[in-house]
């Protein structure tokens, strides 16, 4: 008797872009995209790896201390009015 597995499919970032035009993404930072978060009655967003953004910054010439608080300031506590109302 065999059992088949049941196959996943877990689209792309290009698929979900194309079916999700809304979706807010960070500009210049699709090498730090660890995943796509979907749920019913919320908008999609992008999952961004936040300890590879910060190394990024670091290399444009910020310091570690000032790469984390630009990051927490501007970035994760940034207010994303395209989805706000």
């Amino acid at each position: 008797m065999s059992s088949k597995v049941p196959v996943l499919h877990l689209p792309t970032f290009s698929e979900c872009a194309e079916n999700c035009p809304d979706m807010i993404t960070l500009d210049g930072w699709d090498h730090c995209i660890v995943g796509v978060l979907e749920s019913c009655g919320a908008p999609t967003v992008v999952c961004y790896d936040a300890g590879k953004i910060v190394e990024g910054l670091v290399k444009t010439g910020m310091s570690g201390d000032e790469a984390q608080e630009f990051f927490d300031f501007n970035i994760a506590g940034g207010v994303l009015r395209h989805h706000n109302s």
